[in-house]
């Protein structure tokens, strides 16, 4: 009801914590919201379900939302289809992906050695992926124990391997919903930052750009609760992470303190009637307002205020 109220009309349900409540608590969201009149996607009440587009009209224009959470979440979080062996599953939208450790031939073939003194077998690894299935494996290049997955490479690092099943799923619900000409907005929801904040892990860029080709007019990520960069992509704004717009923690219990976690800004896009981008304006805001920074109780910062002068200067500059 209050986001009705502020003027919302469209929400993305794929988070991690959508599934706290089980598949009965996916139920009761997609029964509220849709009550309420929301355009909707994320969650759903089987695979099918969720992979689909939402489209409405919303000032009169056609608008199609395609949201995805990325994890990192156990299998039984996703939504599911039902088979001879299980009824269907509500749940997410996932875009599934996997945290790999890339180490040189040196470590490569003593971590294989390892293994293999062992005797740790892909049976092994089923067993320990649970309740994730296994992951998918190029036995040249890669070795998994337990839930690590390493890379034979040529330099130390670590990255995200995206499931291209999973990819090609929804970059087809976006490619539809552009067909139909509507104004398509992808969404994915994850929490595999960079160790920096503010840095922009290069696969979050590579996904971005993957569904605006396919037809996306809007990308937008969460999950890193601060401001990330804004890029202008063939003409496409890609919002990497607008930080928090609502945040709710108890003080006793939070970390959540620096000053960059309670500040954001909302960005205005204007498009034109081919869904193509004529400008954007941003409006930095504070949690709870300026005098909310200056609160060590931070249950009190409650909604965010609109901020002018040197808030919005630091904000802005921030943002630059």
């Amino acid at each position: 009801d209050a986001l009705g109220a502020i003027g919302f009309q469209a929400l993305s349900l794929s988070n991690n914590h959508a599934f706290d409540l089980g598949p009965s608590g996916v139920l009761s969201t997609l029964e509220e919201v849709e009550k309420r009149g929301f355009l909707h996607a994320g969650l759903g009440r089987n695979a099918q379900e969720v992979s689909r587009a939402s489209i409405a009209t919303i000032n009169q224009r056609r608008i199609a939302l395609v949201a995805m959470d990325g994890g990192p979440g156990p299998d039984f979080m996703y939504a599911a289809d039902a088979d001879e062996n299980r009824p269907e599953r509500p749940g997410v939208n996932r875009l599934r992906l996997s945290q790999v450790l890339e180490v040189d031939d040196v470590a490569f073939e003593q971590i294989r050695a390892v293994r293999d003194k062992i005797g740790y077998t892909a049976i092994d690894l089923a067993n320990d992926s649970q309740p994730d299935d296994p992951p998918r494996l190029d036995p040249q290049a890669e070795v998994a124990i337990a839930r690590c997955v390493f890379k034979r490479s040529d330099r130390y690092g670590r990255g995200v391997r995206i499931d291209e099943v999973d990819m090609a799923r929804n970059l087809a619900a976006i490619a539809s919903a552009a067909r139909d000409s509507a104004l398509v907005i992808a969404y994915l929801h994850h929490h595999h930052w960079a160790s920096d904040w503010y840095q922009l892990p290069e696969w979050v860029s590579g996904v971005a750009k993957r569904c605006i080709d396919a037809g996306a007019s809007m990308f937008v990520s969460h999950g890193a609760p601060v401001l990330q960069p804004v890029e202008i992509y063939r003409g496409r704004p890609i919002f990497y992470s607008l930080g928090n717009f609502i945040f709710h923690v108890q003080s006793e219990k939070s970390t959540w303190t620096a000053a960059e976690v309670w500040e954001s800004v909302v960005g205005v896009c204007s498009f034109a009637s081919d869904n193509s981008l004529i400008n954007i304006s941003f409006h930095p805001v504070v949690i709870g307002g300026e005098h909310g920074l200056e609160d060590g109780v931070l249950e009190r910062r409650l909604v965010p205020q609109l901020v002018t002068g040197d808030s919005a200067v630091r904000i802005l500059g921030r943002l630059q």
